[in-house]
């Protein structure tokens, strides 16, 4: 998901697995948003996210 945060102008991407429980966030810069949203798994191991360690709330992920 691409989300504005209006107040402050900043742009983040979330991606979360449902299935594994994994979710991360990516901050994004305006000129490359749509590339961060087109490949997160990328830009988060560019950045050194362990989005492995980061697990979902179990409520959430027996919703999916």
């Amino acid at each position: 998901m691409l989300t504005w945060h209006p107040v402050t102008g900043e742009l983040t991407v979330s991606v979360s697995d449902r299935r594994t429980g994994g979710y991360f966030e990516v901050a994004a810069a305006p000129d490359n948003a749509l590339d961060v949203f087109e490949h997160p798994y990328a830009y988060a191991a560019f950045r050194g996210l362990r989005y492995e360690d980061a697990l979902l709330p179990n409520w959430e992920r027996a919703a999916a």
